[in-house]
């Protein structure tokens, strides 16, 4: 692996190609009706299982694009530019084009790099030589874990309860009559199907199910490691994440039937883990005293961080430099309210390098509130909106 001075980097790793077996494997339940119809078996059979095998090819293709069996690399050069990959000197993926990306640790063998595109693009599938090779190549990406948020789909978190609810459906079964059962399953089914969205930043993990959130700040993960559940008569094995929360219980995330899983709750621990090394590596504190709002109302408390951002000092406030309160928006360690407020008051004075630099914080934020607040001092937003966006953070903190 060579690093340039410009931080771009080269790594001689291997490219995952489309392997041909797939097309074999999903359109093979798709011959049957046609080898039916071929060995006298007649039309109107191949006719009628031609439903059935289309289902099958459906289920197989789903299967491989989960699990992404890539059984085919091929040694390439691996660099970067200005945020965009290069293949063997030449453009593989646009900067535009990626969504995130994501290191997959491998039970045995080289670990390898994801990087996910928009739209209904395939993932493009390297290996590298190491941990750290692939670490540089998606900071070099622009996709890290400081500098990306990473959006990820896992299990609903019923599925931590499945033995209770089972043991409870058996119980009103016995006491109540196969009706009411029949009716609590019923009602359950659709709920434990619905997946639950989970963001991985800088700052910490949002979750959200059916309307229910919660933020969990990295100052309070202790640890982040896999687990796997045992099989019972009311659950499969299922794979997940498990997160030691300071002063709490720990929080159990369910991702995946472990056979559908396909490395996600390895990724994901990987990530988390990711973003709390870069929370460790973060510079020294600032003191932050004159940002916080304390008493002030908030037309009074936004007035004095567009002075402060401004470079105006009175005997109430007192200038703090663009790069300084640059330095506390992008530091994942810093409240949250603090890096609002910083945020705000640097927007009063922001050229296309800051403001770009406060474009990518937002992007590796994943409080939404938080990120709202970026956002808006990014765009360079009317006062009312960021006041609003500001107020929504302050209130969260009280």
């Amino acid at each position: 692996m060579t690093d340039s001075s410009d931080g771009e980097v080269e790594i001689a790793g291997h490219l995952g190609r489309f392997n041909l077996l797939w097309l074999v494997l999903i359109a093979l339940p798709g011959l049957l009706p046609v080898l039916m119809g071929m060995t006298g078996g007649g039309l109107g059979l191949a006719v009628r299982m031609l439903p059935g095998t289309m289902f099958y090819s459906g289920l197989i293709a789903v299967f491989l694009w989960l699990r992404k069996p890539w059984a085919r690399f091929v040694p390439a050069t691996l660099g970067t530019n200005r945020g965009s990959l290069h293949v063997n000197d030449r453009l593989a993926v646009a900067k535009e084009s990626i969504v995130d990306g994501l290191l997959a640790p491998q039970p045995t063998g080289e670990p390898r790099v994801v990087l996910r595109r928009r739209g209904v693009l395939p993932d493009v599938v390297m290996r590298v030589p190491s941990v750290d090779a692939g670490l540089s190549l998606l900071h070099a990406l622009g996709v890290d874990a400081s500098q990306r948020r990473t959006r990820f789909r896992v299990a609903s978190p019923l599925m931590n309860h499945q033995v209770k609810f089972g043991l409870g459906l058996m119980a009103t079964f016995i006491l109540s009559g196969a009706l009411i059962a029949r009716t609590a399953l019923a009602l359950r089914t659709p709920l434990v199907a619905m997946p639950s969205r989970l963001e991985v930043g800088a700052d910490g993990l949002w979750l959200s199910w059916l309307g229910r959130r919660r933020f969990i700040p990295l100052s309070r993960i202790l640890r982040v490691e896999e687990y796997v559940t045992g099989r019972t008569p009311f659950r499969k094995p299922y794979v997940g994440i498990r997160l030691a929360i300071r002063g709490a219980e720990p929080v159990d995330l369910p991702v995946a039937q472990k056979m559908w899983d396909g490395g996600r709750a390895a990724m994901i621990v990987e990530r988390v883990r990711e973003a709390l090394a870069s929370r460790q590596h973060a510079g020294p504190p600032v003191d932050t005293a004159l940002l916080r709002r304390d008493s002030r109302a908030m037309k009074d408390w936004m007035a004095a961080l567009r002075a402060m951002g401004a470079g105006t000092d009175s005997f109430r406030t007192t200038a703090f430099g663009p790069e300084r309160l640059l330095r506390v928006v992008e530091d994942p360690t810093a409240d949250a309210t603090v890096r609002a407020a910083a945020a705000v008051a640097v927007g009063a004075q922001l050229d296309d390098e800051r403001r770009a630099r406060l474009r990518v914080v937002a992007g590796s934020v994943a409080s939404p509130k938080v990120r709202v607040v970026i956002e808006r001092a990014a765009e360079g937003a009317p006062d009312d909106e960021v006041e609003a966006a500001l107020a929504e953070v302050a209130r969260t903190a009280e």
